[in-house]
């Protein structure tokens, strides 16, 4: 036993030492916890519509733990100035770039849905339209069709994004002005939008928000 004695007398630094370290990783662990690691995100001021041009009103930067910052979010008001909205965004909400009217958007809507550009006709009602509503999209009837007027051809989409008007001065198309629409539609609608359009003009209504 003196020998076993003598050998952790020896020791006893290193023993010391390593229940110094332990207790050393023991209170940054704890402050780690109680301090987290932060950085800066951008949050919406107020709550913004889909198709909202953002600037600097509507958006400040907070100082949040890092752990809450989604992926792709921006941090500072020059990367949201100038930018669409494509979804609607609540008051305090940090901002992504998945939420902008962008190429990236384009090219990866909400689950499930996809973004469509339409050629609509722009009569009384598409001139009202905005960034941000909702519309229904209606088609004639085909030709020998037993259905008098015309089909629903979607129920409810939403505007994300509007091109300019077009006029068409062909000998048939009587002067109609028309305009690109982009929409976020469920992706079973898609095709059916598409081929609807690759037929005739659209029309499209105003409906209100789901």
């Amino acid at each position: 036993m003196t020998g076993i004695h003598t050998r952790l007398w020896r020791a006893r630094h290193l023993l010391l030492a390593g229940v110094a370290l332990l207790a050393f990783f023991t209170i940054l662990q704890a402050i780690e916890r109680r301090y987290p690691e932060t950085g800066q995100v951008l949050v919406a001021r107020r709550n913004l519509a889909a198709g909202h041009v953002l600037s600097g009103r509507d958006v400040e930067a907070r100082t949040v733990a890092r752990d809450l910052i989604p992926e792709n979010a921006l941090s500072s008001e020059a990367e949201a100035s100038g930018q669409r909205l494509a979804a609607n965004i609540p008051a305090g909400y940090p901002l992504a770039r998945g939420v902008l009217l962008s190429q990236e958007f384009l090219r990866d809507p909400p689950a499930g849905h996809v973004v469509v550009a339409v050629r609509v006709a722009s009569d009384g009602t598409g001139s009202f339209i905005e960034p941000g509503n909702f519309i229904g999209l209606y088609a004639p009837a085909p030709e020998h069709s037993t259905e008098a007027g015309a089909v629903r051809v979607v129920e409810r989409a939403a505007v994300v994004g509007i091109g300019e008007e077009e006029k068409n001065a062909g000998m048939l198309s009587e002067g109609v002005t028309y305009r690109v629409l982009y929409l976020v539609v469920r992706e079973k609608d898609a095709n059916l939008i598409v081929g609807y359009a690759a037929a005739d003009s659209l029309r499209a209504v105003l409906v209100a928000p789901p």
